[in-house]
């Protein structure tokens, strides 16, 4: 598609030569409804997902909250190194390890099994009240209930 530094764009029978920095505006103005409707999304992304990683250069820093992120001193991956030769670093591994199968090995048949016996269930009215009781603690927040 692309000509070089112009590009041909042939609107209502007239082909116009656009240069590639023009392009960009004159997409904007034609797709301005699209603009609208994705700026939301980009702006989540934006403030809640690209710019916490900024805080991450801590893991590199001696941080002082007095000092803040640019006049800290910068470590390096001593902190890591302090961690990886730690005398805690297989048993934390380990743990971390035996945590995660386990829950994927516990978490993941148990649901299942639930459904299969619920699906045995021959009472229709009974069957509606399990169903609902045991949906319910993900649509109710108990932490509401309680101070």
């Amino acid at each position: 598609m692309g000509r070089g530094i112009a590009e041909s764009i042939v609107k209502a029978g007239k082909v116009l030569q656009v240069e590639r920095k023009n392009r960009i505006g004159l997409v904007l103005r034609r797709d301005w409804m699209l603009v609208v409707m994705v700026s939301p999304v980009l702006l989540y992304f934006l403030v809640f997902r690209y710019l916490p990683m900024y805080g991450l250069i801590i893991a590199f820093q001696k941080y002082s909250a007095a000092r803040g992120f640019f006049r800290s001193r910068w470590v390096g991956t001593l902190w890591f190194e302090q961690f990886f030769n730690s005398i805690y670093f297989s048993r934390l591994l380990v743990n971390t390890l035996l945590i995660s199968l386990l829950s994927v090995g516990i978490g993941f048949p148990i649901p299942i099994v639930f459904a299969l016996m619920l699906n045995e269930v021959r009472s229709g009215r009974l069957k509606r009240v399990i169903q609902t009781t045991s949906y319910l603690p993900h649509f109710v927040r108990l932490s509401s209930w309680f101070p």
